[in-house]
């Protein structure tokens, strides 16, 4: 479908209420064309407000199918850039604004204060317009230019939507309309502009809302009749020249939120969507003898006779126009297969099963990926020596008999292996001397204070005390690559990293303790050791000068087993106090790494969440076919699309394969660090969103 005549169109929304039919209209586009396409459509936007409310970056509400349909800051027209105050303290700066002032003290204690917006009031509005039409003025132009070069041609279509009842839309009607026309004399313009509900809504001031809408009604008549001439709010002119204008509006669509069956609408969500319903059928509609009744009809194009009411008092001779004719209305029905809203009922539908294999990773034949978690053993599997020895925590590891860090890897040898490689060295080189057990004892000690690991026990254990950071670090690294490997292999799920998680942080602690206890048996030990090594000595005195050789030597050979038992110990002794203070740092690592996973965590229960609203909303009509008094008429097999969606969800084999096609978008957005910090930084909302 291609717009009728190739011609241009601007659509300008003013306030919520416009800006929420741009917003509906955009979408509808992109739900029909391809990007591609869109970029041929010579229609261009001009959303002017007084809050940026609708221009938040990565709004969800603005998604659809997949695609962001947001307003770019080239069509956005910001009122709130000038403050009232600052206005009203320099009034000389803005000269368009003098005539509808005044006296600024006078006007600024009328307004009063304006919280939020234009704060449904119309002189604030008006003002806050006025202050900001050249920002207006070139936007327009702008996306003119922007028509034209796609189109080609220099017709100009100018619609024009707006609330009655606030402060933005109500009060710059008036100045919108007079600079639009006064900028594009040519151009076809129609009004869209919504009256107050009978009814006012919530959080709305009832003492404006239906008021406002009465001024702007009169002040639109004015204006349509030539009545009223507007200031001149650019300050080029004292009243804005449209005394020689066909028309300022060719034609008023006035609307409300209840038909002629008296069914009433939701005015902020329904409502806009019929608007833009109306507008998309009239842009896109085919010209052929079925529909020019139609388009003849929308642009008033017979009423130019009579288009005035004139005032039947007046003198002879005087035309007194007092009231405009150039009014109308419409109603709208729309048959639809509301084929978007059944994919994205699918979409969410499938997205949550993929989102709950993340959370739980819980299969049931009957239901799907379940809300509920799966028991595993987790204590367990902690424990396991594999899983300790991957993770670096053994012992050995803790206490650095093994080494923690990759860069010590094959650089010194264990403990026992030390010990046990030089001292039966020594006590043969000792055997030879007069006093052995002394030269041993001596040998012993050298080797304890500087030859171990090449500085000595206490030096080494000093040195890695200092980086007991580092190798808690590291441990702590080769726990998250595991679990986040198993996770973005789909083998746990995020509530078992949590469980699991929470047993390595028990495991840590109960390790530390555990050291903080062996200190004091092991010292006992060394101390029966220093008792046994001074026994020796005296059966060696006891057995002097005359003794064998042979006791001699089974005395040496004695001590070496002594010495090397007593020394492995005051090592172990040295590596234990290591692992007590390093498992103290490794235990606030741990606890971060949890609050890590806890926050990745409450980003899918955000997204699951989000999920099941969306799913909510979409796809529950009670019957086949809507009631057909509503203005849009949903034709389609809703059982058919639950039936089909469940099947789906019940099909293991495809389950898993989206659920693992979403988790490798997830881990692409990610990226190839292997860590939940990471992940945090990555993943949002939005994002979990964009990849559904």
């Amino acid at each position: 479908m291609s717009i009728k005549g190739n011609e241009n169109h601007i659509l300008v929304g003013l306030g919520g209420t416009g800006g929420k039919v741009l917003k509906a209209f955009r979408k509808r586009l992109f739900q029909e064309y391809s990007s591609e396409e869109r970029a041929k459509l010579s229609i261009g936007y001009v959303y002017v407000d007084s809050t940026r409310e609708m221009m938040q970056p990565n709004d969800i509400t603005f998604r659809v199918l997949g695609q962001d349909a947001s307003f770019g800051e080239s069509e956005f027209v910001y009122v709130r850039g000038v403050e009232l105050n600052s206005v009203f303290a320099n009034p000389s700066g803005f000269p368009g604004l003098k005539g509808f002032i005044g006296d600024p003290e006078v006007m600024q204690k009328t307004i009063g204060s304006v919280e939020t917006a234009a704060g449904q009031k119309r002189r604030a509005g008006r003002i806050l317009f006025g202050s900001s039409v050249q920002n207006y003025l070139s936007t327009l132009r702008s996306q003119y230019i922007k028509a034209k070069g796609i189109s080609g041609k220099n017709t100009l279509n100018i619609h024009i939507f707006t609330g009655l009842a606030g402060g933005t839309g109500s009060g710059s009607i008036i100045d919108v309309l007079a600079q639009t026309r006064c900028e594009y004399p040519d151009a076809h313009i129609v009004l869209y502009a919504m009256i107050p509900e009978p009814t006012v809504p919530m959080g709305c001031d009832a003492g404006r809302y239906q008021a406002n809408g009465y001024a702007a009604l009169v002040e639109l008549n004015a204006l349509m009749a030539k009545k009223y001439m507007p200031y001149d709010v650019t300050g080029k002119y004292e009243r804005v020249p449209l005394e020689n204008v066909k028309a300022v509006v060719d034609n008023c669509i006035l609307y409300t939120n209840e038909n002629e069956n008296g069914l009433t609408i939701d005015s902020h969500q329904q409502l806009p969507l019929v608007v833009a319903d109306f507008l998309y059928n009239y842009v896109f509609l085919e010209q052929n003898d079925n529909t020019g009744e139609f388009i003849r009809t929308y642009s008033l194009e017979n009423i130019e006779d009579w288009r005035n009411e004139f005032n039947e008092k007046a003198k002879d001779g005087v035309v007194d126009p007092v009231r405009s004719k150039k009014y109308s209305s419409f109603g709208i029905k729309r048959v639809v297969i509301p084929e978007e809203e059944i994919i994205e009922y699918f979409t969410f539908s499938f997205g949550r099963q993929a989102l709950l294999q993340l959370r739980y990773n819980n299969w049931n034949d009957d239901m799907g990926f379940r809300d509920t978690p799966a028991n595993i053993d987790f204590h367990s599997f902690v424990a396991e020596a594999e899983n300790l020895e991957r993770w670096r925590m053994t012992d050995k590891h803790l206490t650095l008999d093994k080494p923690i860090l990759d860069s010590d890897q094959k650089k010194w040898t264990s403990f026992a292996e030390y010990w046990g490689s030089v001292i039966p060295v020594w006590a043969e080189e000792a055997s030879r001397q007069k006093m052995p057990l002394n030269e041993l004892e001596k040998f012993c000690a050298e080797g304890y204070e500087k030859y171990f690991r090449k500085v000595g026990v206490k030096n080494f254990f000093e040195g890695k005390t200092q980086a007991r950071d580092e190798h808690a670090s590291e441990i702590c690294t080769l726990i998250e690559e595991y679990m986040y490997d198993k996770w973005s292999t789909g083998d746990l799920s995020l509530y078992n990293l949590l469980q699991l998680i929470d047993r390595i942080v028990e495991t840590v602690d109960l390790k530390r303790k555990d050291f903080e206890g062996r200190i004091t048996t092991y010292n006992q030990q060394i101390e029966e050791l220093e008792k046994a090594k001074a026994l020796n000595q005296l059966d060696w005195a006891n057995k002097g000068f005359i003794g064998g050789l042979l006791s001699k030597n089974k005395i040496i050979q004695a001590h070496a087993t002594i010495m090397q038992q007593l020394y492995l110990k005051k090592t172990e002794l040295e590596g234990m106090h290591f692992g007590v203070s390093m498992l103290s740092v490794l235990l606030n690592k741990v606890n971060a790494l949890r609050g890590h996973i806890e926050r990745f965590v409450y980003v899918i229960n955000e997204s699951l969440e989000d999920a099941n609203k969306q799913i909510g909303t979409r796809c529950q009509d009670k019957e086949g076919i809507s009631n057909l008094k509503e203005t849009i008429i949903r034709f389609y097999d809703n059982q058919g699309v639950q039936k089909f969606t469940k099947n789906i969800i019940r099909d293991k084999a495809r389950q898993k394969s989206i659920a693992d096609e979403f988790r490798s978008e997830i881990i692409k957005l990610i990226g190839t660090e292997r860590s939940f910090a990471r992940a945090n930084v990555a993943i949002s909302l939005d994002s979990i969103i964009s990849v559904q």
